[in-house]
């Protein structure tokens, strides 16, 4: 499966307010796109679209030829994963968290997965590693450190194309760059579709 995603002649609106209008796109796979736009202008509902949160009012979004609308739920979102600007994580463990939503994840992915997301050295020096409970939210982890579990729970999951919402909103600028080189070297590795939406161009650099 090549995992070509094209956006053809979007539009959705908010009652009388135009969220997205005539928006067309394709993105090739193992691509790096940036979409910018101010707060409002209607990248976070792109993202939405994209995972099929909701569906579009005019146009189409297909993903190797086929329309969104016509794939199964669960295939879909076994080539998708996203990234969202309000990471919530679980309070359980750092392994389950990093396991969610998929069955029969073995602790040998899961450690994989941390080391690609730079996780694995930080969790280590935890009290129970692994094992950690991270509290509500993640809140007993660092901005830096929610950011790098969610990527290795996206890794986790195996999927093609990884969606960022906002990625980097609550990071100072050092963890913005370390997360965002993080995602250059998960796309050298591994070839992955990473689309990024942002509304500031230094975040997107």
């Amino acid at each position: 499966m090549e995992n070509i995603l094209k956006i053809e002649n979007l539009h959705i609106n908010y009652g009388s307010v135009k969220a997205l209008k005539g928006i067309s796109l394709e993105i090739n796979p193992g691509e790096i796109v940036t979409v910018l736009g101010a707060n409002g202008a209607g990248k976070s509902t792109l993202v939405k679209l994209l995972c099929r949160i909701y569906d579009p009012q005019k146009g189409e979004i297909l993903v190797d030829g086929v329309n969104l609308k016509n794939w199964n739920l669960d295939a879909l979102r076994s080539q998708i994963s996203i990234i969202e600007q309000d990471i919530f994580l679980f309070s359980r463990s750092v392994a389950d968290n990093i396991a969610f939503g998929k069955q029969n994840v073995s602790q040998k992915n899961i450690e994989e997965a941390a080391k690609v997301a730079n996780a694995h050295d930080f969790i280590l020096e935890s009290e129970n590693q692994y094992d950690t409970n991270i509290g509500d939210g993640g809140c007993k982890l660092s901005g830096g450190q929610r950011q790098r579990v969610w990527i290795a729970m996206a890794l986790a999951q195996q999927t093609d194309i990884l969606l960022l919402d906002e990625p980097t909103t609550y990071l100072d600028l050092s963890h913005q760059i370390e997360v965002l080189e993080l995602l250059k070297e998960l796309n050298r590795k591994f070839g992955k579709t990473i689309v990024i939406v942002h509304h500031e161009l230094n975040q997107a650099a």
